[in-house]
């Protein structure tokens, strides 16, 4: 190993905050972390500022560097389409999870889409919403000169826009636009879609460049660091990461092809076979804005509830993959109170995220050993909840997994490791508690069914 730099940070951007890590090489341990929240108009549902975004992340850096870091890596949220005009300035910022351009995800030969991507049709996809843009803003990629998402464009406008901008591989194929044969552009769709000249050049997540005193790698979508950053390459172990959305998977030597599941690119020639809903923490705020109480999840009543809420207020990514299902109360009466509502809320987040997790175990065909979650909404209680309805020790680390992904990807960039580990906590991935499944909380079980045979119901009467 040439070892040359000594302090590494990871930055995740996430849908409210950025997060951020600084690792010290000599140490071998995370020493400092952080959080910077967004202003509330910097997220909207159809709308990302990545300006403001890319100016907060600006003064982030320097902050760092004044700490001694001089390397950094970067994740970034699902896929966010920057559509960029000749002088490099953003023409659009459209969230992962933006309904806008749904109604054409029908246009598609859903088939001929997964046998090249790997992947199901789906709205976090740019397919469907190049073709809105078409449609209702011709404008827009009339003037476009290139297309890059969220961390391609900060990487890129680091970097001072140097020739063709370079896009990340792994973030790329979440974009249904990259062939998994050859691992280049899906040249039939690029064509139909009247987009070939205006996509960047693909690189790996370890590309980096120095730019003022920092190595900075370009690194790749959050989900995957949040997987490298937890459970690394470990085949036995499921990672949930639980932000404004909640995401969780595996690593699989080859993909597995599902309609309810998502195959990313890994790292090592290896698949990431994972699933994120449409909203997780957000439903919280929301919740909070509707009931007008803070809510504490770690304070939450863990008795079953009479009342199940269905918490799908934009519609449903994985499993369901159903953009026109909707959230709602149900077996409310006259002696429902709001903390019966708040509760309901908070056990029906641990519910969809049991749903996802026995959809990856079903599939993935090992057994399953431990789930290493992490992020803003790894709770205590929901932890009890999760691993006993699905019978997995549950891991909460209090490092960030993201930023140690990022932190990982920006050493292998740099020559610092050889190998991705099997184990992170070697690299300073920290363990805030380990729950174990509790017969106690098993009696959820009848509530999880009810809630899933209510769900399932709804969807086949189309309501």
């Amino acid at each position: 190993m040439n070892k040359k730099n000594n302090k590494t940070a990871g930055i995740d951007i996430g849908s409210s905050s950025i997060k951020w890590s600084i690792y010290d090489e000599s140490l071998f341990k995370i020493i400092n972390t952080g959080r910077i929240r967004y202003p509330r108009d910097t997220f909207l549902e159809s709308y990302i500022n990545v300006n403001k975004i890319f100016s907060i992340f600006l003064n982030l850096t320097r902050r760092l560097k004044e700490q001694g870091v001089d390397s950094i890596g970067i994740s970034a949220m699902a896929p966010i389409l920057i559509a960029l005009d000749k002088e490099n300035n953003p023409l659009t910022g459209i969230p992962y999870n933006s309904l806008s351009g749904s109604n054409y995800l029908d246009l598609f030969d859903s088939d001929y889409i997964r046998g090249k991507t790997l992947n199901q049709v789906n709205i976090q996809m740019f397919l469907h919403k190049i073709r809105w843009l078409n449609e209702y803003y011709p404008n827009i990629i009339k003037n476009t000169k290139y297309l890059l998402d969220l961390n391609g464009y900060i990487f890129n406008k680091i970097s001072g826009f140097v020739d063709v901008p370079v896009q990340d591989i792994n973030t790329a194929f979440e974009w249904g636009l990259v062939d998994n044969l050859n691992g280049s552009w899906f040249s039939e769709v690029a064509d139909e879609l009247i987009i070939q000249d205006k996509l960047p050049l693909l690189v790996k997540p370890e590309f980096n460049i120095d730019s003022e005193g920092v190595n900075y790698s370009i690194g790749t979508v959050d989900t995957i660091t949040s997987a490298l950053g937890s459970i690394g390459v470990d085949r036995s172990k499921m990672f949930a990461s639980n932000g404004s959305t909640l995401c969780a998977g595996f690593v699989s030597k080859s993909p597995i092809i599902s309609k309810i599941l998502y195959n990313d690119l890994y790292f090592d020639n290896l698949f990431l076979i994972n699933g994120c809903n449409s909203q997780f923490s957000t439903i919280l705020d929301w919740a909070e804005d509707l009931l007008r109480t803070k809510i504490n999840v770690n304070s939450i009543d863990l008795n079953q509830q009479n009342v199940l809420f269905l918490p799908y207020l934009q519609g449903e990514r994985c499993p369901l993959f159903d953009i026109k299902i909707r959230g709602g109360f149900y077996g409310m009466d006259k002696s429902t109170s709001r903390d019966d509502m708040v509760a309901a809320i908070v056990h029906s987040l641990a519910y969809i995220a049991v749903d996802m997790l026995n959809s990856l175990s079903d599939l993935s065909g090992e057994t399953m050993t431990e789930i290493i979650s992490g992020g803003g909404l790894s709770k205590e209680k929901l932890g009890k909840l999760i691993s006993s309805l699905t019978d997995i020790k549950y891991t909460i680390t209090s490092v960030e997994p993201a930023t140690l992904g990022d932190i990982l990807i920006s050493m292998r960039g740099r020559g610092l490791i050889r190998n991705y580990p099997k184990n992170p906590r070697k690299f300073g991935l920290e363990i805030d508690n380990v729950i174990n499944p509790d017969p106690s909380y098993r009696i959820h079980r009848t509530n999880f069914e009810r809630f899933i045979k209510l769900r399932d119901a709804i969807r086949s009467a189309g309501i």
